[in-house]
C-alpha cells in the first residue's frame, strides 16, 4: 500500500516544477529562471509580459521596457512544465494583489498611486544593502521628489 501511494504521489507531481523567484529579480531575471526550469522559453515569457493586459493600477507607458516590472510577486510557485507564460504572469500578479491587499490595509492609497508606491519600493529594495538603510534611501528618494529632482 505504501509503495502504491508513493508511486501515485511521484506520478502526480512528475510534471510539476517548483520555481523560486527571489526579491529583486527583474522581469528579465524571471524569464531566465522560467526558461532554465523548462517551463517556457525566455522569449515566450518576455513576449507574454509585453502583451499581457495590464491591471487597472498599471499605466501603459511606452517609455518603460516592461509595464509589469515590479508587479510579478517574488515567491515560490509550482507550475506544470510547458504551462503558458500568461498563466505564470497571471499567477504572479494575483499573488501581488493578495499581498498588496494585506500590506496596504489601513492606508489610504489610491489605485492610481499603487504604481508610484511600488516603483519607490523597488528602488529602495535595489539600493539598500541592509535593512537599516531602507529608511535612509527612502528619505533621499522622497526629498528629491519633493524638490522635483527625479
Amino acid at each position: 500500500m505504501l509503495e502504491m501511494a508513493e508511486v501515485l504521489k511521484e506520478t502526480s507531481n512528475a510534471n510539476t516544477v517548483t520555481i523560486t523567484i527571489p526579491e529583486g529579480f527583474t522581469i528579465d531575471d524571471i524569464a531566465v529562471r522560467v526558461s532554465e526550469n523548462g517551463i517556457c522559453t525566455k522569449d515566450e515569457f518576455l513576449s507574454a509580459v509585453k502583451n499581457y493586459p495590464l491591471p487597472s493600477y498599471v499605466k501603459d507607458d511606452p517609455d518603460k521596457r516592461y509595464n509589469l516590472e515590479g508587479f510579478l510577486f517574488p515567491d515560490t510557485y509550482n507550475f506544470d512544465a510547458g504551462v503558458k507564460p500568461e498563466y505564470i504572469i497571471e499567477t504572479m500578479i494575483k499573488r501581488f494583489e493578495e499581498i498588496w491587499s494585506k500590506v496596504s490595509t489601513g492606508f489610504n492609497i489610491k489605485s492610481e498611486d499603487i504604481e508610484k508606491v511600488i516603483t519607490v519600493a523597488s528602488i529602495i529594495e535595489k539600493e539598500a544593502r541592509v535593512d537599516k538603510d531602507r529608511p535612509l534611501v527612502a528619505s533621499v528618494i522622497y526629498n528629491r521628489l519633493a524638490q522635483d529632482m527625479p
